[in-house]
């Protein structure tokens, strides 16, 4: 389990994520590979932003 920020960046046609970590500790095998957390948006996001919740 890493817990710290995850930032995305696009230069040209490839986006890159950056993970900052601020914690790094074990977590459960039986636990599913996820990302959670917040999604904020910096700068231009253009004019149509679909919402996905699945």
């Amino acid at each position: 389990e890493v817990r710290g920020t995850m930032y995305l960046k696009r230069r040209g046609d490839k986006l890159y994520f950056n993970l900052f970590a601020d914690e790094i500790c074990n977590a459960a095998t039986d636990d599913a590979d996820c990302v959670k957390g917040e999604l904020v948006f910096r700068g231009k996001v253009g004019q149509n932003i679909e919402e996905k919740r699945e």
